[in-house]
């Protein structure tokens, strides 16, 4: 009789013997599978976003993965937006008058961050839309006979619109409300504006300002901020003409 290859003595071959291995490597791998669900879970440091705030003698560095803001320590004196852009172009080593979706990304880098500083820059800004019955933007909505355009970095090489139907009641923020703000404001959901625009308020409801009917001829009208009463105001009624303040910015996009 020939032996098996392994077999000591007497020891002869087992059918079941292949059988009985894999069931025992089969469990092994489940208690396995088992311990590592039963194991705490540790947290990916790596994936978690980075927000930065670094200040200076004239300004804060807010950052976080995707930008680089510079955000100045003083207001953009009062002027129009014709204004405050020209003194820019004119000058681009200054801030640049923040528009509407730079004002909320600030705002999100803050309500995203537990971050040292936070309180003195919430400080500046509650303050200053408080204070001075809102701050305006280098955004704006051109209201016209038919379809209406929100227009970010008016009067800018930078300039980029979206035509949208912004005509609606003046009141609290609606869910029919989500598109236009979407594009107003560069958040991702109505949730999102109101968590965003009350934190940058110190308030708990969000309202909106505008026209509720049709324009018989163009008009322009100017995007600002304003927060009162425990409320954030979106008021996208301000003539072009006002003389408001504005954020001094300087943003840079990392990716």
């Amino acid at each position: 009789m020939t032996n098996i290859i392994g077999d000591k003595g007497n020891r002869r071959y087992d059918p079941t013997l292949a059988e009985r291995v894999n069931k025992e490597i089969e469990l092994k791998e489940r208690r396995k599978v088992l311990k590592q669900k039963l194991e705490p879970k540790t947290e990916n440091k790596e994936l978690e976003p980075k927000q930065v705030i670094i200040p200076n003698d004239n300004s804060w560095t807010i950052e976080n993965d995707e930008y680089k803001i510079q955000l100045s320590k003083s207001l953009i004196p009062f002027a129009t937006w014709e204004k405050q852009i020209s003194d820019y172009i004119a000058d681009p080593t200054t801030f640049k008058p923040a528009n509407y979706q730079e004002l909320f990304l600030i705002g999100k880098i803050l309500y995203d961050g537990n971050i040292n500083q936070k309180d003195e820059i919430l400080k500046f800004l509650r303050e200053s839309f408080n204070k001075y019955m809102g701050i305006q933007t280098l955004s704006g909505i051109l209201y016209k006979p038919i379809g209406d355009e929100i227009i970010h970095d008016k009067g800018m090489s930078s300039e980029y619109k979206m035509l949208v139907d912004f005509r609606g009641p003046t009141g609290l923020v609606e869910p029919a409300d989500e598109e236009v703000l979407k594009y107003l404001t560069g958040l991702n959901n109505l949730d999102e504006i109101k968590e965003i625009s009350q934190f940058l308020a110190n308030g708990t409801q969000t309202e909106i300002w505008r026209y509720n009917s049709n324009h018989y001829q163009e008009e322009y009208v100017v995007a600002s901020f304003l927060a009162d009463f425990d409320r954030a105001f979106l008021n996208c009624l301000l003539l072009s003409d006002f003389l408001s303040p504005a954020l001094g910015v300087r943003v840079e996009k990392k990716i």
